[in-house]
């Protein structure tokens, strides 16, 4: 009996849904930051020009969007009421309501008192069915219904531009907290000049599952002053702004909240017709934004993924370098950045032949830039470093009270030995507070600053070391010291005295 019934309510079922749009997350932009510019789509059939949508984002303030796909149309009103009621006049409005949310949860009121809340099921001239918990079913007469509430759709939308029962697809965008992405890096030598690097991208998923999405993880961030305040149609509160705070209307209760670069709200919707921009220039240069695009991702709610998001050749090279001030020799590994896009900054680890070399932070690489790992201190190479003062000459400033300062040569001189089986390159860099007269071999000289009492330099010689050799660099400066007040000149005196004149 209970088959037959079934089949006899069948044609019942088979009404396509009406007035309710489900979304699918379709794209994300993730900000390493902690925010996600998400766009979602769905399709479905207007009822009398509007239609209920099943999600409710926590977006920011002015970023969230609804837009609509169909050419003029437009979305009029966006309603974030507090129940979504299914209005009707009369049993008959209720039932062809009804037939078209098949499946859908519901919340209904009887004018006898109590309400029932279940799945609707089947809706048949004089009978309307809902699933409750445990299998259960109830059968309500549909006369005796005074309200019927559509649970799981929190937004209400009216659209304009178009036939009030056409069919109609929805674009929602809006930027949101939470995801966020890390970047590692694996730089593998293939040989002695070749390596490949490995851009990996590590995520946790803490909002909703993400089915097949097109992922985008951003270097760079767009300005967004307002990230942190929730969007006011979502906390049903509005901001205002009283002798220049800002302040939370909510009925008659005002509360005050900090927030220096807050700015004007955008609006809901626009553009009909046409796709959010965002999407369409996603993968390409944004301004100063770069994104790397992931099609087909997906990732379960509360998992964590990492996603192979670029993998390139490069050439290398090992290069040595000696802080003469510091003391030390460290051994790198530079490259030059031959992508299009940045590289952003995140831990790398150097791999040859399954030996881990080292690992290191790397900085930020613009394209065409060098990047630099360092694997740790050079125990192949031998620095020594001696400074001699060749000459002192003491001036005297011509002021009421007179400073006297030692101008001093100082000469230097570096040494360099390459103890190892391989040719070395070397990187010396060598800071002095001074004005620089020479130096042997050339060096690059780099002005740090000029605004003490000495100009600071920056001396840099890259040279190559042959196994076994030794390399040696001079330079030399002048600089001055303060020194101490020389002894005042005094005018002689004659003192006179019986035994004649004494000179003083």
């Amino acid at each position: 009996m209970k088959k037959f019934i079934y089949i006899l309510l069948l044609p019942f079922m088979l009404h396509a849904q009406v007035g309710v749009v489900k979304t699918k997350l379709t794209s994300l932009i993730i900000y390493s930051s902690g925010f996600g510019y998400f766009v979602r789509e769905g399709e479905g059939q207007l009822e009398k020009g509007y239609v209920s949508l099943d999600y409710l984002p926590q977006a920011s303030s002015g970023s969230f969007w609804i837009y609509i796909k169909q050419k003029n149309a437009y979305p009029e009103t966006i309603i974030n009421p507090q129940e979504n009621t299914i209005d009707f006049k009369d049993k008959a409005e209720l039932l062809a309501s009804l037939q078209g949310k098949i499946g859908e949860k519901l919340k209904i009121e009887l004018t006898e008192g109590g309400t029932v809340e279940g799945k609707l099921s089947h809706v048949l001239p004089d009978l309307i069915l809902l699933e409750r918990d445990k299998g259960e079913v109830s059968a309500i007469n549909p006369e005796k219904v005074k309200k019927a509430v559509l649970l799981g759709y929190p937004l209400k939308l009216k659209v304009g531009g178009m036939g009030e029962n056409d069919k109609v697809g929805i674009v929602m965008s809006y930027l949101q907290s939470g995801p966020s992405w890390e970047p590692n890096y694996l730089l593998y030598l293939t040989n002695d000049k070749e390596a490949m690097l490995s851009l990996r991208a590590t995520v946790v998923n803490n909002l909703e599952d993400w089915d097949n999405i097109t992922c985008y993880f951003a270097i760079g961030m767009p300005r967004f002053p307002l990230k942190t305040i929730i969007d006011p149609l979502i906390t049903r509160s509005l901001m205002v702004y009283t002798d220049g705070a800002m302040r939370v209307i909510q009925g008659e209760k005002a509360t005050t909240i900090t927030n220096e670069e807050a700015g004007a709200y955008g609006g809901y919707g626009g553009y009909g017709g046409y796709t959010p921009p965002p999407v369409s220039l996603a993968g390409e240069e944004l301004s100063a934004l770069y994104l790397y695009k992931k099609e087909g991702f997906s990732l379960k709610k509360g998992d964590a993924g990492s996603v192979t998001i670029s993998n390139i050749s490069l050439p290398y090279k090992h290069l040595y370098s000696w802080d003469v001030n510091r003391g030390l020799i460290t051994h790198l590994l530079t490259f030059t950045n031959k992508t299009e896009v940045p590289l952003v900054p995140g831990s790398i680890l150097v791999v040859e032949e399954s030996n881990p070399l080292g690992q290191d932070y790397l900085n930020l690489v613009p394209v065409g830039g060098e990047g630099r790992i360092t694997l740790g201190i050079a125990t192949e190479l031998e620095g020594k470093a001696e400074e001699t003062e060749i000459s002192r000459e003491f001036i005297e400033t011509k002021e009421k009270e007179p400073k006297t300062y030692a101008k001093l040569t100082i000469r230097g001189r570096l040494e360099l030995t390459n103890r190892g089986r391989k040719e070395a390159e070397v990187e010396t860099i060598k800071t002095v507070a001074g004005e620089i007269i020479s130096s042997t071999p050339q060096a690059k000289v780099i002005l740090l600053s000029s605004g003490g009492l000495n100009p600071v330099n920056k001396l840099t010689w890259n040279v190559k070391i042959p196994p076994g050799g030794k390399i040696e660099l001079k330079y030399e400066f002048t600089t001055f010291q303060q020194a101490p007040s020389l002894p005042p000149t005094r005018p002689a005196t004659t003192t006179e005295s019986s035994e004649g004149t004494i000179e003083q």
